[in-house]
């Protein structure tokens, strides 16, 4: 049980790759080095568009040989989803981490490679949607090619370079950040859902953090040390690599209010006034760092299973925002919550903690829906269908951040029936 509970502690902190999520399903050397290369990145690629829909395609074929399957749920929104690719890079740092890459950096300026997606109008289909992965990046996985062959010419929901609904006027925007050793390309069941309700999404892979991360105007990987599964080089590594992150973060905002600058041709249909910071595992602490700082204009954090209030194991910040007037919202997955219990001390008056019992650290992620078996349950429990789970965060999601600037102070929380209401709980002040 020690030893789960270090696994699931170590996923808390630097967490959401592959990695530590199959740490303790005895893989192979080559297919944990695998589940570490699957965080890679994205790139846009032309291909025919088929018309919206929730299934994720693939071919049948190459899937069913690798025992792979790819559907997210339906969007959620009233919108499609439209997505672009941009490499910010801040001429004000360099590259504290470098390892040896494949990719050239000019001035060894600091790459930040976004995804962005935001909402499409509804009637829009005569585009181009995204591959999920990029050949090169597929092609280097050491995993088999019947694997590899499955997820060539995947292609996600999002439409390529469409145009932004303009039927809304401004959007709020939501920066958000991934875990450690993943890119924010695997979460794109929750992201595209995201865009899919009214929001412009920037989901950041930070290099020396999220995994191998693909910088698509280079077609090539900048790779990390794998350090997070050993506590040791754990901590150090990341109380480096997080407050990067939380500088990537300043910097793509900022980016994005440039008018002047080419990175900036979303700030006229922003509405800054509703700006939203929201991360999973590494990423959801750096999200709480960021928003900790009143001078960085965040309106509302979000953390998706990040960090460790309490322990001796985990020094690193970011479970808990020390703001207490910053509206907030923590989501614990089954396996978190009992080692990052928050005091009731702690609580401001909009700060919430969803307690979801029967989800693991990876129900975040598209690894969800990758097939059966590969998110380990929670320690001594089982999991719900990701489907659930999926319905159960993004109701949680939406609810807090429709509330934030609402003329009430009250959230209106999902209504998801009896069943569904019985695998989560909500913490809050009582005031």
């Amino acid at each position: 049980m020690k030893k789960i509970l270090m696994t699931v502690a170590m996923m808390g902190i630097a967490g959401g790759g592959y990695a530590a999520e199959f740490s303790e399903l005895s893989v192979k050397a080559s297919e944990l080095k695998a589940s570490v290369a699957i965080g890679a990145g994205n790139e846009n690629v032309p291909v025919q568009a088929a018309g919206a829909a929730a299934k994720v395609h693939i071919s049948k074929d190459c899937a069913a040989a690798a025992g792979i399957k790819l559907e997210f749920p339906p969007l959620s929104g009233a919108y499609n989803v439209g997505k672009v690719d941009i490499v910010f890079r801040d001429s004000s740092r360099t590259e504290v981490q470098a390892t040896d890459s494949g990719c050239s950096f000019p001035d060894a300026w600091r790459s930040i490679p976004t995804i962005i997606y935001y909402p499409v109008e509804k009637s829009y289909s005569q585009g181009i949607r995204s591959l999920y992965l990029p050949e090169k990046v597929i092609r280097s996985l050491p995993v088999g090619k019947d694997m590899q062959d499955a997820m060539v010419g995947t292609k996600q929901r999002a439409f390529a370079n469409a145009p932004l609904a303009g039927s809304a006027g401004k959007y709020p925007v939501i920066l958000f950040s991934p875990g450690g050793e993943i890119s924010s390309m695997f979460y794109a069941a929750i992201l595209e859902d995201l865009a899919s309700n009214g929001y412009i999404v920037a989901a950041l892979s930070h290099p020396y953090l999220s995994g191998s991360v693909y910088l698509p105007d280079q077609d090539c990987l900048i790779g990390m040390e794998d350090v997070l599964m050993d506590p040791d080089k754990a901590v150090p590594y990341l109380n480096v690599a997080i407050p990067e992150a939380v500088k990537d973060l300043r910097y793509v905002f900022t980016a994005l209010k440039d008018k002047r600058s080419s990175n900036g041709r979303f700030s006229n249909q922003i509405d800054f006034s509703r700006f939203f910071v929201m991360g999973h595992s590494a990423g959801g602490m750096a999200a709480t760092m960021y928003c900790g700082n009143r001078g960085n204009g965040c309106n509302a954090g979000i953390n998706l299973d990040g960090g460790k209030l309490t322990g001796k194991d985990v020094e690193v910040s970011g479970s808990w925002p020390k703001r207490r007037d910053l509206p907030f919202m923590k989501i614990h997955s089954g396996g978190i919550a009992p080692i990052d219990v928050i005091p009731k001390n702690y609580f401001g008056k909009r700060q919430y903690v969803v307690n979801i019992h029967r989800i693991s650290h990876a129900s975040f992620e598209d690894i969800a829906f990758l097939g059966p078996g590969l998110v380990p349950p929670p320690p001594g429990g089982t999991l719900i269908d990701p489907f659930a789970s999926h319905k159960i965060i993004m109701g949680h999601v939406l609810g807090f951040l429709s509330s934030i600037g609402a003329d009430s102070d009250k959230v209106e929380w999902p209504q998801l029936g009896e069943s569904l209401g019985q695998e989560y709980e909500i913490q809050e002040k009582r005031w």
